[in-house]
């Protein structure tokens, strides 16, 4: 799809989701919004408009006309460069089981270019730009919109003195309102991001161990240098080359690691796990308190 408007064709494979190290793309796919907070503004991570109203609600007999009516008003809102409005439109549809095969792809296709256009272009369709002030840092900023400095760095690398570097006053920055949600589908083993109801990039998992849907979870640690984990036969250092969990990680309420798949011989008892890029978006999108729901 071309949803370029003003700003060049966004690329159909997903976000521009980026090691702060590398500047080098990881290889991923990536209601209305709340009222743009002021410079100093705080975000509650309280919003419960993370995740999209569901398409289950349409009867089956109109499934197909309202799908045939979203992609026009689609088609209007693209030519009117309505790009973040188009995307919600479509997120209402994401996961439906009564998408055939090709109206998936077509989905996907469109999702991950309108994600990767709305969510992690520098180009402020949601939101608008955020000016810095003196006394702003890259975490202050990030926190008063709900979102992970590596996030806020990734987005804005090219205005940023350095990696992960408090931005100069008078910056312009593209900022999102936060928090973002991730949805684990255990029958397909794939994790969504949302934000704002908006659909906001998807991953494949490679391990599923310990998480039953019906969960509702919280992130409440995370680490870019990896965490100490307790085998039985004994702990096991933080980065140790035994260590199953790898570099970047994410502990959940109940004691479950997103992580990096495939590492050490011991293993999680409780377990997300994913290609080590996946896990370093995921990493760097996630911050403590996000919500993690676990379906079919």
């Amino acid at each position: 799809p071309n949803v370029s408007g003003a700003g060049g064709t966004a690329p159909l494979s997903g976000g521009f989701v980026r090691n702060p190290a590398s500047g080098s793309p990881a290889s991923t796919t990536p209601p209305p919004t709340a009222a743009v907070p002021g410079n100093g503004a705080t975000v509650s991570t309280n919003d419960r408009r993370e995740l999209p109203s569901s398409a289950a609600s349409i009867a089956d007999a109109q499934f197909a006309v309202r799908l045939d009516a979203a992609w026009t008003r689609v088609d209007e809102l693209v030519e009117k460069e309505e790009f973040g409005e188009a995307l919600q439109e479509l997120s209402f549809f994401y996961g439906d089981r009564r998408l055939n095969a090709q109206q998936e792809t077509a989905l996907h296709e469109w999702l991950d270019a309108l994600a990767a256009k709305v969510i992690y272009s520098t180009e402020p369709h949601l939101e608008e730009i955020y000016i810095v002030r003196t006394s702003d840092t890259l975490a202050g900023i990030a926190n008063a919109f709900g979102i992970t400095p590596e996030l806020l760095y990734n987005i804005n690398q090219e205005k940023i003195p350095g990696p992960m570097a408090d931005p100069t006053p008078g910056t312009e920055l593209k900022v999102v309102t936060g928090p973002f949600r991730l949805r684990i589908e255990k029958q397909r083993g794939r994790a969504t991001l949302f934000v704002g109801g908006r659909y906001a990039g998807r991953f494949e998992t490679r391990e599923l161990v310990g998480v039953e849907p019906g969960t509702e979870l919280l992130v409440v640690e995370r680490s870019s240098e990896g965490m100490a984990f307790e085998s039985p036969s004994g702990p096991i250092a933080a980065l140790d080359g035994t260590n199953p969990l790898g570099r970047h990680v994410l502990k959940l309420s109940d004691g479950t690691y997103l992580h990096e798949a495939g590492l050490g011989s011991d293993k999680p008892t409780r377990s997300i796990g994913l290609s080590g890029p996946h896990a370093l978006d995921l990493y760097s999108i996630l911050g403590v308190g996000c919500r993690i729901d676990v379906i079919d």
